[in-house]
């Protein structure tokens, strides 16, 4: 039964890889994920807490390319908690990630508290209630707002604004994998020293970028794309993260 999980996995990771990647000309990033797959599946049937793993959950190229760049030298910021907060927290010198939901910041934390980590501040911000009616902009990076169904009615100004206690050019890296991403992306920009990364995860959903053509200028941000599957995620899901190195 085992052999038949397995291979029947490695068929719908390979065809969602194949169909999503190598049609489209890449290659080099279908090898690149068809080769994660082993370690893909070993976290697919681990029954442990995925926190436990200290993995960001985005795709193995991001996860390698950090890797090798992240050094104790650094200071980083994250929008949005998780394996990335247990990751980073042993790679960098210094760590501040803002959390918007309570249980799950409750279950991050619980973790952390049991971990001898220096360096980081983790933060609960609760959302403000708007009236439901104010969605409609949602994606506008002045509005503070979701676009997902489940968080109508709420704004995320106090956690996209966390960031404004730090001055300007101050980050290496900045995070943006929260709610309201086009809110925090807006604050996190003048927030990223020359040399530091923004990373926007999820990259896949256009409107994220869509109010901040800077980004795509070549002058002063290099762009890296990377598209595949993540640790836990589905067998057929891939997912695309983009950093933006500024000049």
């Amino acid at each position: 039964m085992k052999i038949y999980w397995f291979l029947r996995h490695l068929f719908i990771y390979a065809g969602s890889s194949f169909l999503y990647l190598l049609l489209k000309g890449k290659g080099y990033s279908f090898v690149y994920d068809l080769k994660r797959f082993p370690k893909w599946y070993q976290y697919k049937v681990s029954t442990d807490d995925f926190l436990k793993h200290e993995i960001p959950w985005m795709c193995f190229g991001v996860v390698d390319y950090l890797g090798q760049w992240l050094t104790k030298k650094m200071l980083v910021f994250e929008y949005g908690s998780g394996g990335s907060t247990l990751y980073l927290s042993k790679r960098v010198k210094r760590l501040h990630s803002v959390e918007y939901d309570l249980n799950w910041y409750n279950h991050v934390n619980s973790i952390l508290s049991l971990a001898t980590i220096d360096g980081i501040t983790y933060q609960f911000i609760l959302p403000e209630k708007v009236e439901a009616t104010e969605q409609e902009k949602c994606g506008k990076p002045e509005a503070y707002l979701s676009c997902m169904g489940a968080y109508k009615g709420l704004r995320f100004q106090q956690f996209v604004q966390s960031i404004e206690s730090y001055p300007t050019d101050y980050f290496d890296l900045v995070i943006v994998d929260g709610r309201a991403r086009p809110s925090c992306i807006q604050h996190a920009i003048p927030k990223i020293k020359q040399g530091g990364i923004l990373l926007v995860d999820n990259a896949d959903r256009a409107y994220y970028l869509k109010p901040f053509p800077e980004l795509s200028d070549h002058s002063k941000w290099e762009e890296k794309s990377f598209t595949g599957h993540t640790p836990f995620g589905l067998t057929s899901v891939l997912y695309t993260t983009k950093l933006f190195i500024k000049k």
